[in-house]
């Protein structure tokens, strides 16, 4: 509905305009999918090799995915100096979140793992109130949904929260520490060369630790696959899908599509570790998910301008 006088405008966009924008979901949805069977093999992983060691070199294999990428865009355009201090920054914090997340992978589900990390998504607004941000609605009703679905997904057991979903927490608000760090380098540095050298800081920051680990060495050869799957596709096809796709589609498709990792989590954890999730584990993944959907309520109103 249109008023020629201006005063009130309804626009519907289609949601998808061209065939491009149909690309585009397609790609950010295989990645949601890469990075949702990202959870069941570092749970394997988790449970035979040193996590330490174990993350550090699957970012340093997904640091060397992106080489070539960097090369053929120019590596002297693509790695500035403000490209290497933003990602060592940022490889820092990713490196505790990361290692924190497989270090709670041992004693958590990959399902739910997937969907308590997923908490990031509303913990950003609430760390943006600290910096003098706003919540609106849409981020406090989702901030509601997802402490709800964490109270069904992590019950009480013997009077205390599991050791590896508390972790999870930790790892969440890690994350989304570094989600905004990213937002606020981001729009200066170029995306390839920020992010190759914020997996090669991870990696090689992991790897510091993972030398009091060596007695634990000799098993990674039991985990071979899932550490090549976490670094080559996780960390560097994933990234470079999404990358891709998002210069494809629309911003709000773009972050939906990406949020369904935790669902995809879920369905490989069932599929391939035969993980059981109990009726009120089902709830709070649905609560969850809810919440994933329902923080990015603002950027679906850009779908219909109302002027």
């Amino acid at each position: 509905m249109i008023r020629e006088n201006g005063s009130l405008r309804f626009k519907i966009l289609k949601p998808f305009p061209n065939l491009k924008s149909f690309l585009g979901d397609l790609l950010l949805l295989l990645a949601a999918m890469i990075w949702g069977m990202g959870y069941v093999a570092r749970r394997i992983g988790s449970l035979e090799a040193p996590p330490f060691t174990f993350n550090g070199l699957r970012f340093l294999i997904g640091a060397v995915v992106l080489i070539p990428p960097l090369f053929i865009k120019g590596i002297k355009n693509q790695l500035r100096a403000q490209e290497i201090y933003a990602g060592i920054i940022t490889g820092f914090c990713l490196c505790i979140g990361t290692n924190l997340q497989q270090i709670g992978l041992k004693w958590t589900d990959a399902g739910k793992a997937g969907f308590i990390t997923g908490l990031y998504v509303v913990l950003v607004p609430v760390i943006g109130l600290f910096l003098g941000r706003k919540v609106n609605l849409f981020n406090s009703i989702g901030i509601l949904f997802a402490l709800s679905g964490l109270f069904f997904l992590s019950p009480w057991q013997g009077g205390s929260i599991n050791q590896g979903d508390l972790i999870m927490i930790l790892c969440a608000l890690i994350y989304a520490i570094y989600i905004i760090i990213v937002g606020k380098f981001s729009p200066e540095c170029n995306p390839l060369g920020f992010s190759f050298v914020t997996f090669l800081s991870c990696g090689i920051l992991s790897l510091f630790p993972g030398v009091f680990e060596r007695s634990q060495w000799g098993t990674l050869q039991e985990v071979i696959w899932p550490l090549l799957y976490s670094g080559l596709f996780a960390v560097g096809i994933a990234y470079s899908l999404q990358v891709t796709a998002q210069k494809l589609t629309l911003p709000n498709h773009a972050a939906i599509i990406m949020s369904l990792e935790a669902v995809f989590a879920v369905i490989f954890g069932v599929l391939i570790l035969q993980e059981n999730l109990s009726p009120r584990e089902l709830i709070g993944c649905f609560l969850m998910l809810s919440s994933f959907v329902v923080v990015q309520g603002d950027k679906l109103r850009g779908n219909f301008e109302l002027k």
